[in-house]
């Protein structure tokens, strides 16, 4: 895998995300994503029904930021919650 042991630096906000690993970056409207699913560990944002990337909630600041993060996540796209 490419990126492996290099950091992801995403950017979230109200049109969707952008994720940028070295050199490269990736953005994404929330419009294109597939589904979302909350779990005790962080989210997973679907790009298609079999490939998805993962969010762990250690990423966020605070736990408010996370909670932000969800009520976007839940609000912009097809969102369930597992556990």
């Amino acid at each position: 895998m490419p990126g492996y042991g290099m950091t992801i630096t995403w950017t979230i906000n109200y049109d969707g995300y952008e994720a940028k690993l070295g050199e490269n970056h990736e953005s994404t409207s929330w419009k294109d994503v597939f589904e979302s699913v909350a779990t005790p560990d962080g989210a997973l944002i679907y790009l298609q029904k079999s490939l998805f990337e993962w969010l762990p909630k250690t990423a966020f600041t605070s736990e408010a930021d996370y909670t932000r993060f969800l009520d976007l996540l839940a609000a912009k796209t097809k969102h369930s919650k597992l556990g």
